[in-house]
């Protein structure tokens, strides 16, 4: 299964830190400890392992990045169940991988399941293994989740779309470190990391009643956050060229940026974070001409809302009020919900957005 916000590079030497270039992408990273593979275990039908790799780490020239994979290294030393909040596409996957890696159970398997795309009524199953004759189907003994992970990884990815009812069997199991199969009689005992991600804050969905609060002080021993794009620039063109750098070796080319392009590229916010910028190097990949790679990018600026009069603002005779709450709004929503680039993008100052957000009332 292919993951678009997947960026692992294979380490190839060693090197600064600094302005990156076509040539120097290959010593865009800082040299790690060797990383043993990863090994397969037998798949059920919605679970995906991890496929081995070599010596992998994600690119990360930003200074927040760096702090953050040497924040993994540390927690991957001891067995703390981990969290891992980040916006979507910002490659939260890549940080487990790089955490499993890096921890003393990299030799076992890392098992993946995204918790929103498990069916309810094989919930249980999936996660818990069964026995033979537990319900109508169940023709042989089969492992779940958490065996297939033994001595290794198990990552559940989207933990707050996990049912109320599996929320307290998940509790369980991180608090008696063994699960009992469905139709078993018996527990048994398991040797696994948990690991989760999530792009929903999961202490408003306490508050909500939609996420058990005993679990989520369980899950939060480590808590790792992966920064969106935008608020690390500096990883955008090492990326960008890392792309490239694929898609030329799929293809058998040897094609470059055009002049201009990856300036263009760091001009641009990517609401949809590292997915949404591997898919623009894709799509200009493969819709342009000659050796150079050009192409239209996402438009920097969306459109302005309408009013419930179904007229933009601009269009009509609208009062001052309207525009400045329209334009902060629309700020705020390019820059995620964060005051100081909303400020930036409008050209004023921090204290002045504070100041008429709350005039505004917004």
């Amino acid at each position: 299964m292919d993951h678009p916000e997947t960026v692992l590079r294979a380490q190839a030497g060693s090197g600064a830190v600094g302005t990156v270039s076509h040539t120097m992408i290959h010593h865009a990273v800082i040299p790690r400890p060797p990383v043993q593979p990863m090994h397969l275990v037998p798949r059920t039908p919605l679970t995906r392992t991890v496929p081995p790799v070599r010596l992998v780490e994600p690119i990360a020239c930003d200074p927040t990045m760096r702090a953050l994979l040497d924040k993994v290294e540390r927690i991957a030393a001891c067995d703390l169940t981990v969290l891992v909040q980040g916006e979507s596409g910002a490659g939260k996957e890549v940080l487990v991988q790089y955490l499993h890696a890096h921890s003393r159970r990299s030799r076992g398997p890392l098992v993946a399941e995204n918790c929103s795309a498990i069916p309810e009524s094989l919930a249980e199953s999936l996660l818990f293994g069964h026995v033979r004759g537990s319900f109508t189907g169940a023709d042989r003994d089969r492992d779940g989740l958490f065996m297939q992970a033994s001595g290794g990884t198990l990552f559940l990815d989207e933990i707050g779309d996990m049912p109320l009812n599996l929320q307290s069997r998940l509790l369980r199991v991180l608090e008696e470190r063994c699960v009992r199969p469905v139709g078993g009689q018996h527990t048994l005992p398991v040797d696994v990391r948990i690991v989760c991600a999530t792009n929903c804050d999961l202490a408003e969905l306490v508050k909500a009643g939609k996420f058990r609060s005993d679990l989520y002080y369980r899950l939060t021993g480590a808590t790792l956050r992966v920064p969106a794009l935008r608020e690390r620039p500096t990883d955008i063109d090492p990326l960008a060229l890392h792309f490239l750098e694929q898609l030329n070796e799929e293809s058998n080319t040897n094609r470059r940026f055009a002049i201009g392009v990856l300036e263009r590229l760091r001009a641009l916010l990517w609401p949809g974070n590292v997915r949404e910028l591997r898919n623009c190097v894709t799509s200009m990949f493969h819709l342009s001409d000659g050796d150079d790679v050009y192409g239209d990018l996402p438009a920097p600026i969306e459109p302005v809302a309408a009013t419930d009069a179904h007229e933009p603002l601009l269009t009509r005779l609208a009062t001052m009020r309207e525009v400045e709450t329209e334009a902060i709004q629309l700020a705020l929503q390019r820059a995620g919900g964060n005051r100081r680039e909303a400020a930036r993008l409008l050209g004023i100052s921090r204290s002045t957005i504070y100041v008429r957000i709350r005039e505004l009332g917004l």
